[in-house]
């Protein structure tokens, strides 16, 4: 049974937290990804539409590809 989280706090810090796309020891966490990274995959997963969010829109295409292909793994 797959449970959607609606609770918009939780919406809230993923969006506060999906700005930390910086490459620095804090923010970075496997590979290429950093924990900005994995904030938007996990929006993405939860059905917030991407396009809405400016930390998403002033990604390039190459970063928006690759929060797509984590979102669409099974690695989140």
């Amino acid at each position: 049974m797959i449970k959607k989280i609606t609770n918009l706090s939780i919406v809230q810090a993923l969006i506060n937290i999906s700005g930390r796309r910086e490459q620095t020891l804090e923010d970075k966490m496997l590979g290429f990804y950093t924990v900005g990274d994995f904030a938007l995959a996990t929006l993405k997963k939860l059905g917030i539409d991407l396009a809405s969010l400016k930390e998403y829109t002033r990604l390039d295409s190459f970063e928006k590809e690759l929060i797509d292909e984590l979102a669409e793994s099974g690695d989140l």
